[in-house]
């Protein structure tokens, strides 16, 4: 009856692939199908077709457990809300997103599990995330390599990361110092990084390389008489 009453399409009437074909757009117009299909068959009294709809599916709920982050930080990794359409590409996606945050955060074995509950309201299912985060690495060592020309002790300061859990956020701070003080030292054209990371699943440590190409040094001379000191 809905076919029939979005489409115009009644037993009876004269066949025509081109009326056909314009009845999926009212059909996709109501956002709930991914894709749909009309096969037409000979039949005793005309042309038989077949709708074949591959329909979308929402997401109603979305409950998560065994993380120790809070739920907006997770929920916001995963990029999944409710009321939104829900798909294996979906999942691949949101997947994708949470192990990266997890890794950022020095968990690099976390466990993901997923079951879907299906709904009775039509086209809609429940998500139930289960999250084994594992255990969080540690900083191990931290090595400078290339031609970095300040001394080691300088970088490991300036980097301010030398222990303590291991932190994206941190180390990614720490590199806009190191390069900030090769600025202010007049190595101006200074590459820094991206870091190499290394992880020891046995010490549950993770060791960082740093890349480091300090370039020229420039230096600026005033020669002259001036009326003030500056």
């Amino acid at each position: 009856q809905d076919i029939t009453r979005m489409t115009g399409l009644v037993t009876g009437m004269p066949f025509s692939a081109r009326v056909v074909q314009k009845t999926l757009q009212p059909l996709y117009q109501t956002g709930l199908f991914k894709d749909i299909r009309i096969e037409a068959e000979p039949s005793a009294n005309g042309v038989a077709l077949r709708f074949i709809f591959t329909e979308k599916v929402f997401i109603s709920q979305i409950r998560m457990t065994g993380h120790t982050f809070s739920t907006k930080k997770v929920l916001k990794a995963l990029n999944l809300r409710e009321g939104e359409e829900f798909s294996s590409e979906t999942w691949r996606s949101a997947l994708t997103g949470v192990l990266n945050f997890y890794h950022r955060q020095g968990y690099f074995q976390p466990q993901i599990t997923l079951n879907t509950i299906p709904q009775f309201r039509k086209n809609t299912v429940n998500l139930d995330i289960h999250m084994q985060e594992g255990i969080r690495a540690r900083l191990g060592k931290i090595r400078f390599v290339g031609n970095s020309i300040l001394p080691a002790v300088l970088l490991y300061f300036t980097l301010g990361v030398a222990e303590g859990f291991y932190d994206a956020d941190r180390v990614e701070k720490g590199l806009d110092k190191l390069n900030q003080l090769y600025q202010n030292r007049g190595y101006i054209e200074a590459t820094i990084g991206p870091p190499e990371l290394a992880y020891d699943e046995a010490a549950q440590e993770v060791s960082i390389t740093i890349p480091i190409e300090a370039g020229t040094q420039v230096k600026v001379f005033f020669k002259g008489k001036f009326e003030k000191k500056t």
